[in-house]
C-alpha cells in the first residue's frame, strides 16, 4: 500500500485543500485502485471540513461520465475537475442538464493537465433568467462528460465533482468522480 500527502492552495477559493490518497496494487492482478481522504477549507464563509471519494480504478479508461443530482443556489458551490492524463490534446462536450434546460460547452484539455469548471457560473445566469416554481428547482442540474475524439487522442479521461455547501448554517462538502456505467 502506498500512502502520499498533498496540500494544495486551490485557485478559486483562496482555501487550502490536503488530500491524502492511498493506492493498492492487488497481488498477480494489474488493478489498482484509489482512495482518496480530501480535507479542505473553502471561499470567503471559510467552510472547513473533510469527505472521502473511491478514485478512478487503474489508468484513465473511460470517455463518458454522469453526474446527478449537482446543486449551485446559493451557499452551494459546484466545480467540475477535468484530468487529462495523455500525451495528445482531448475536446470534452460538457453537457448539463437544468430543470427543462440543456446547454453544452465544448473545452479542449491540454496534455497532461487538470481544468477546473465552475458550475455556478453556468447554471446560476439560466436559473435566474428563467425562474422556476419552486424556485430551487432551477438551481438543481445533472451533467454529462464526453470526450468528443476528434484529435487523435485515446479518448479517456477522468471527470470528479466536487461540490461545497453552508446548509442553514451547516458547512460542508463532497467530492466524486462521475458515473461510468462500470
Amino acid at each position: 500500500m502506498v500512502v502520499c500527502r498533498r496540500l494544495y492552495r486551490n485557485k478559486l477559493s483562496g482555501g487550502f485543500r490536503s488530500r491524502k490518497f492511498h493506492s493498492d496494487k492487488r497481488d498477480g492482478n494489474s488493478e489498482t485502485g484509489i482512495y482518496q481522504w480530501n480535507y479542505f477549507h473553502y471561499g470567503p464563509a471559510h467552510i472547513s471540513g473533510g469527505t472521502d471519494a473511491v478514485g478512478e480504478a487503474g489508468p484513465s479508461s473511460h470517455a463518458v461520465y454522469a453526474f446527478a443530482e449537482g446543486y449551485t443556489n446559493t451557499n452551494f458551490s459546484e466545480y467540475l475537475t477535468l484530468q487529462n492524463p495523455n500525451t495528445t490534446t482531448e475536446t470534452v462536450a460538457i453537457t448539463l442538464f437544468a430543470d427543462t434546460t440543456i446547454t453544452q460547452e465544448m473545452l479542449q484539455l491540454q496534455p497532461h493537465s487538470r481544468t477546473t469548471v465552475g458550475i455556478n457560473g453556468l447554471v446560476v445566469p439560466m436559473a435566474t433568467a428563467y425562474p422556476t416554481n419552486p424556485s430551487y428547482i432551477g438551481f438543481e442540474v445533472s451533467m454529462d462528460i464526453q470526450v468528443v475524439n476528434t484529435g487523435g487522442g485515446s479518448g479517456t479521461i477522468v471527470a470528479e465533482r466536487p461540490l461545497y455547501f453552508n446548509y442553514f448554517g451547516d458547512p460542508g462538502g463532497t467530492d466524486v468522480i462521475g458515473y461510468t456505467g462500470n
